[in-house]
């Protein structure tokens, strides 16, 4: 009885053996996978970093899109994940899912249109970067996924990765106050009255060419509505962007007095730098063939010529808002430029995804 007590005592001995072997196996295996799973959180860093170049670089080159897709793609491929050079395609495919697209970004969805709407323009370059094996147009084929280096054992041959990235630049200040075209030849600085019975020239001699108007850029619209809520207040504070791709068409302006003067008065005084009383604010307006007319009863349709980069120094509106009170936009300089040259992008590129 004693002897086959001894025998089995000295067999459950030779268990622990068996239990440290499986638990070597175990912890090889964990400790493998961590090391792959590392390896792949450090791969998709790096096609962050990638796309994030790319994006950033190609944006700035706009509204040369040709341009800004190349050079999308080479500051891209300046970089590597998983010790290869990242690549991307070239290919325009006018699809989201494309290695480099050039698009419109709308701020209000928050989404990247491949195909830009009417009336706006291209701002914002999309570049993804791979690690997969995924295929199809505008897909680079020279990606592969990432080799692991212990999960192979599990049957875990490769990992797969990839990163996004969106750019965007956001247009320039605007603002929907329409100019006489021949001040674009006048010496500045001078004045551009609300009212166009007080418009003078820098002598002070009555010339209706130094008349401020409005426009809804519209060939409907007549721009009646000067209230705190029209459309002209809206693209003067932000609240719509101005419309593109208006060039040369015949478009409504008028002279009409009312609160959006206000308008125009609360957003210089906000977006003016730097914010004091010695503060300017640069703004592009359209450059009309024909001054703005006297009253909202007369308005004017004629052709959006081109337009100008203006610094503005003050906006008087005298009595306080709307009415026939006097009032002015003092114009430091202007620069006119013609609708072909004219970049309506902002100078600052930002990641929006």
């Amino acid at each position: 009885m004693d002897a086959f007590r001894r025998v089995i005592k000295s067999d459950q001995k030779g268990f622990a053996l068996v239990y440290i072997a499986l638990m070597v196996v175990v912890l090889f295996a964990f400790v493998g996978l961590a090391v792959d799973m590392g390896h792949m959180y450090l791969t998709k860093g790096q096609l962050q970093n990638a796309a994030d170049a790319g994006a950033l670089a190609g944006v700035s080159q706009l509204p040369n899109v040709t341009v800004a897709r190349q050079t999308a793609k080479q500051f891209t491929e300046t970089n590597k994940a998983a010790g290869e050079t990242v690549k991307v395609d070239l290919n325009n495919t006018n699809s989201v899912s494309g290695d480099i697209v050039v698009g419109y970004w709308d701020k209000n969805s928050r989404t990247l249109q491949a195909v830009v709407p009417a009336g706006k323009m291209a701002n914002a370059v999309k570049v993804m970067t791979r690690r997969t094996s995924e295929s199809g147009a505008g897909i680079s084929t020279d990606n592969k996924p990432v080799d692991t280096f212990f999960a192979r054992v599990m049957n875990w041959d490769t990992m797969a990765a990839r990163a996004e990235a969106i750019a965007c630049r956001p247009p320039k200040p605007s603002a929907p106050v329409v100019l006489c075209k021949e001040l674009c030849t006048k010496p500045a600085p001078f004045r551009v009255y609300f009212n166009q019975a007080q418009a003078k020239d820098p002598a002070g001699v009555l010339d209706k060419t130094y008349t401020v108007g409005w426009t809804e850029f519209s060939a409907t619209s007549k721009a009646t509505d000067l209230g705190k809520n029209s459309t002209v207040a809206k693209l003067i504070d932000g609240r719509q962007d101005i419309p593109l791709g208006l060039c040369d068409l015949t478009l409504y302006s008028n002279n009409g007095l009312g609160l959006v003067k206000k308008v125009l008065h609360d957003t210089f005084i906000e977006k003016r730098t730097p914010q004091d009383s010695t503060g300017t604010w640069t703004i592009l307006v359209p450059i009309f063939d024909v001054c703005p007319a006297v009253s909202p009863s007369a308005e004017s349709y004629t052709t959006l010529a081109q337009f100008a980069e203006i610094v503005v120094s003050d906006v008087n509106i005298a009595g306080g808002g709307g009415g026939s009170s006097d009032g002015y936009v003092q114009v430091e300089s202007i620069t006119c430029q013609a609708c072909a040259t004219t970049n309506f992008l902002g100078d600052k590129a930002a990641l929006v995804k």
